[in-house]
C-alpha cells in the first residue's frame, strides 16, 4: 500500500460527524473494502480508503474505522477482508490511520479518552491478522 501524500480534501467525501453520516461513511468504506478482494480493483480500493480516512479524520470516524477493522466475533458474518492481500492492506490501514490521527488517536468509546486503550484495540486487530497467518504457516 502506497500512501498518497497528495490526497486532497473533496467535499463529496468529507462528512460532518452525526449518525446519518456515520452510516454513509460505513457504506463508502465497505464499498471500497470489497474492491480489496479483487486484484483488478485493489489500487482503486486503496485510494478510496485513503481518501475517506484523510477527509474524515474526526473522532466519530475513528470509531467507525475501529469497528470495521476489528475482527468479527460473529462466526456467521463473513470477513470483509477475505483475501490474503486484503488482510495485509487491513494492517497497513492501521498504520495509515495512525499517521493521520497521531496523538489524537482517541477512541470516543473511552471516557475519559485513552490513547492506550485505542492502541490496545489496534493490537487486537493486528493479533487477528497474525493468528490467521500463523495458522496458514503451520498448515504448510
Amino acid at each position: 500500500m502506497k500512501p498518497d501524500k497528495n490526497i486532497k480534501r473533496s467535499s463529496s467525501i468529507f462528512l460532518e460527524p452525526n449518525a446519518t453520516n456515520t452510516n454513509i461513511l460505513k457504506m463508502q468504506l465497505y464499498k471500497s473494502i470489497i474492491k480489496l478482494n479483487d486484484d483488478n480493483l485493489i489500487e482503486e480500493g486503496i485510494t478510496e480508503l485513503q481518501n475517506l480516512i484523510k477527509n474524515n479524520d474526526n473522532q466519530a470516524s475513528l470509531r467507525t474505522y475501529i469497528q470495521i477493522l476489528s475482527p468479527t466475533k460473529n462466526l456467521s458474518k463473513k470477513d470483509d477482508f477475505s483475501t490474503v492481500s486484503a488482510k495485509k492492506i487491513k494492517v497497513l490501514l492501521l498504520g495509515y490511520i495512525t499517521s493521520i490521527y497521531k496523538s489524537n488517536l482517541l477512541d470516543p468509546l473511552d471516557q475519559p479518552n485513552s490513547l492506550l486503550n485505542t492502541i490496545l484495540r489496534f493490537i487486537e486487530i493486528l493479533e487477528d491478522y497474525l493468528e490467521v497467518n500463523l495458522i496458514n504457516i503451520l498448515q504448510l
